[in-house]
């Protein structure tokens, strides 16, 4: 079994059929299938099973795949850092990144490494610690930035953001609150907060436990834009973090206060197994310094 085969043996699972894998990779279909046929002797087992519309994985070939894609994807890197050691970083860096830290931190970060790096490829994945924790975890992702609640299996992590949780409404309906805010007002109010099992949800609920408390959960909403648009229309409050915060203008009607005691950390991830180039090295290297020259004072809608 050689890297070969293995790639050989991923375009067909692509393409789903010999003859489109063939084409695509410009080889003779009959030299393609005696490759395969080869793995599949040298390993004892089917891999693949034809018929009239193409192939379809047997159980031994989707572990092979999942594994193959691993060692190819390491491979490739190998090559990309060893020619690189005397030129500029280059090749594709998958990257995951959480919302609400998108004008905070997101957009400087990928602004920054387009420009110092212009043969760094990056290939941006957004989404909630959850879903970005999955692909971290079975090598999708170089790097994932995930909150520190959803932190487990074979990562490496380091600390790169703490930030306050802040309850968030509109100015009028703050006539008798005062800040900061305690756990008893939280559960004073209707609150528009995401579902579980996600990781702010959590914190919320941990929280108000703690002070043997319950939230009024108005509305579950796994949108950010979506949840400050209902709370500017007065239907409720929501909280989040300073940096889903970052952009909202003063004059939005909205008012924001720091929670007393309720924080929200965020770590940088990667897969144990899976081999950092020298390109990822850099992007993981510029995320943390990025993070640093974020300001403190800069906020917002009081």
């Amino acid at each position: 079994m050689d890297i070969k085969q293995l790639k050989y043996f991923l375009d067909i699972v692509e393409a789903k059929s010999f003859t489109r894998a063939a084409a695509r990779i410009r080889i003779a279909q009959p030299a393609l299938s005696r490759q395969i046929r080869q793995l599949e002797d040298e390993l004892g087992i089917p891999l693949l099973i034809r018929h009239g519309k193409g192939v379809q994985l047997t159980d031994a070939g989707a572990l092979l795949k999942k594994r193959a894609e691993i060692l190819v994807r390491q491979i490739e890197h190998i090559k990309e850092e060893v020619s690189a050691q005397s030129k500029e970083p280059k090749g594709e860096v998958t990257l995951g990144l959480p919302p609400s830290l998108g004008s905070m931190l997101s957009a400087p970060l990928i602004e920054k490494v387009t420009r110092k790096f212009p043969e760094i490829f990056l290939r941006v994945t957004v989404g909630t610690s959850e879903t970005l924790l999955e692909s971290v975890a079975t090598g999708k992702l170089d790097i994932g930035v995930l909150l520190s609640t959803e932190l487990m299996g074979p990562l490496v992590c380091e600390p790169l953001l703490t930030e306050t949780l802040y309850l968030v409404g509109l100015a009028s309906k703050w006539a008798k609150i005062s800040a900061p805010i305690q756990a008893d007002i939280i559960a004073s109010v209707p609150l528009i907060v995401t579902g579980l099992p996600h990781g702010i949800r959590i914190l919320i609920q941990d929280y108000l436990a703690v002070h043997h408390l319950e939230a009024q959960v108005k509305l579950e909403v796994n949108s950010l834009p979506l949840m400050l648009e209902l709370t500017r229309r007065g239907i409720g409050f929501t909280i989040l973090p300073r940096c889903a915060l970052y952009d909202v203008p003063r004059s939005d009607r909205l008012r924001a206060e720091p929670i007393d005691g309720l924080e929200i950390s965020w770590m940088t991830t990667t897969f144990k197994e899976r081999y950092q180039p020298l390109a990822a090295k850099k992007v993981k290297a510029m995320l943390l310094d990025e993070a640093k020259k974020i300001p403190r004072d800069k906020f917002l809608i009081h």
